[in-house]
């Protein structure tokens, strides 16, 4: 069975739009975090228009990098489901008596 990586770009891009997610998830939570809650409870502050709407931009931002990384794990979805089908098919050929299909 052949265990090199048969895709190396799709995994390229799979880990980089989990990590690029990542960082996109806790630099929108921190925004939110931050600017729409701390510093609103900070002295001679008062909660304003602009403190929700930073909050919401924040939280906004925190749902675009869960996507992003939702995306990236979709890729080694595919990965896994390919990886078990070949699998399944190996053994259905061994079975039969036939040439293994990830030997193909």
């Amino acid at each position: 069975m052949n265990t090199s990586n048969p895709f190396p770009v799709l995994t390229f891009v799979s880990r980089l739009l989990r990590g690029l997610g990542w960082l996109v998830t806790v630099a929108g939570a921190s925004y939110a975090v931050i600017t729409g809650i701390i510093e609103p409870l900070l002295p001679q502050h008062q909660y304003g228009a602009g403190d929700a709407f930073d909050f919401l931009v924040g939280a906004a931002v925190a749902v675009v990098g869960i996507s992003i990384v939702a995306y990236g794990e979709l890729i080694g979805v595919a990965f896994a489901i390919e990886a078990n089908t070949r699998r399944a098919a190996d053994g259905v050929a061994a079975m039969q008596g036939k040439q293994p299909v990830s030997s193909s």
